[in-house]
């Protein structure tokens, strides 16, 4: 049988679809290997977002309350019950130390009341009627994590702890920390004392941007001259000296706590703030922390150097509502990328199906022209002027 009668008139009609569809899954073929970005909006997602198809799966978090924030945008990148109501313990002192060091001056006096000297827990020993300087107590509070610090640190910028808690509130709502309230300056259990994982990241985002403050808690070791106790200070953020890049900020335990960890990190112009809360150990705590800023450095978008912005610290409503309108900027960006790769999804996929039908008919047309060709000269080499046949009437 001639091949070309294959594609004779009365088949035509159904070979044409066959070609139409042959050539449309074609061209779907070969667009789903050129073009995985059309093909697969997943892929399309992770390349346009990391600069790479594959991200590494978020890190396994055990602790009760966990979250991941680019510091300087403030975009959340991992979160694990990041608004529940947890207790912070000694990660406390991040917003004793910032108020510290907005309400006074760092060469203030400080006379420590008998209060401050019995206080509970971890301490630099502080004797009562001792006098430091307002700087040197901040020191004590975030690096040697003194309770008894924290306490004279209260007192003398606002009479009393209680009021001094008050305060607290007051800039953490300021911030943006809505569910956060605390009781004292030191992270001492209270029922009352709460806030969650995301408040935190907060409050350390926003304090990490006084100089004083950074420089205070990437400290390792700081000589102390005490009445009672002549040592050194040595920073409980083990982070400092087991992690590259690491930048502060601070730890805590309490029984009810259990380990609490507000982690910062900086690599190639990428700072990420972590917070950690609920671990059952300190091995957990740290490992924990470990995977999430590596997780984050993995997959956050190269950011160009940006050194920390100082704060002012007289318009902290002002600093809150750049923060807003910034966080919803990136918001509503984000939204319409994601909108836009779907709709690119769809429009890619209704150009290839005309491209394959396009492609479908065309081959039709050529094929269908060949055969009425290649039939043309049949007729003509059988019935023509040297045939030495006739052709039947119906030709005539």
């Amino acid at each position: 049988m001639d091949p070309w009668l294959w594609f004779g008139k009365r088949k035509l009609a159904k070979r044409r679809w066959i070609t139409i569809l042959f050539f449309w899954a074609w061209v779907v073929g070969t667009g789903t290997l050129v073009l995985p970005g059309w093909a697969s909006p997943a892929a399309a997602s992770s390349a346009s977002e990391g600069g790479q198809a594959d991200h590494p799966p978020p890190p396994t978090v055990t602790a009760q309350a966990a979250v991941l924030i680019e510091a300087v945008s403030g975009r959340v990148l991992f979160a694990k019950n990041k608004d529940q109501p947890m207790y912070p313990a000694s990660i406390t002192k991040i917003m004793t130390g910032i108020v510290a060091l907005e309400e006074g001056r760092p060469d203030e006096m400080v006379t420590v009341s008998k209060h401050a000297r019995a206080a509970d827990g971890t301490r630099v020993y502080l004797a009562e009627g001792e006098q430091k300087p307002l700087l040197d107590l901040v020191y004590a509070a975030l690096v040697n994590s003194g309770n008894d610090a924290a306490i004279a640190i209260a007192e003398h910028v606002a009479g009393s702890e209680a009021a001094f808690a008050a305060m607290m509130n007051e800039k953490a709502h300021a911030i943006g920390a809505q569910h956060t309230h605390f009781v004292n300056a030191s992270g001492l259990h209270d029922p009352q004392h709460v806030t969650t994982a995301y408040d935190m990241a907060l409050i350390a985002q926003y304090a990490m941007r006084n100089p004083t403050f950074r420089e205070i808690v990437q400290t390792k070791r700081k000589p102390w001259h005490g009445q009672e106790w002549q040592s050194e200070l040595v920073n409980h953020n083990r982070l400092l000296w087991e992690y590259p890049g690491a930048t502060g900020v601070k730890n805590g335990f309490t029984s009810k706590a259990r380990f609490t960890l507000v982690a910062s990190a900086e690599r190639n112009g990428v700072s990420l703030i972590s917070v950690v809360m609920g671990a059952n150990s300190a091995s957990t705590l740290y490992r924990e922390t470990k995977a999430l800023l590596d997780y984050g450095f993995a997959v956050a978008p190269e950011l160009p150097p940006a050194p920390w912005v100082l704060a002012e610290n007289s318009v902290v409503t002002k600093q809150k509502a750049k923060s807003v309108v910034r966080a919803s900027s990136a918001g509503s960006d984000e939204a319409e990328k994601d909108g836009w790769k779907h709709w690119k999804w769809v429009v890619g996929m209704a150009l290839l199906t005309l491209c394959g039908a396009g492609i479908g008919l065309l081959v039709r047309a050529i094929l269908a022209r060949l055969v009425r060709r290649r039939r043309r000269r049949m007729w003509a080499s059988h019935w023509g002027p040297d045939s030495r046949h006739f052709p039947p009437r119906h030709h005539l």
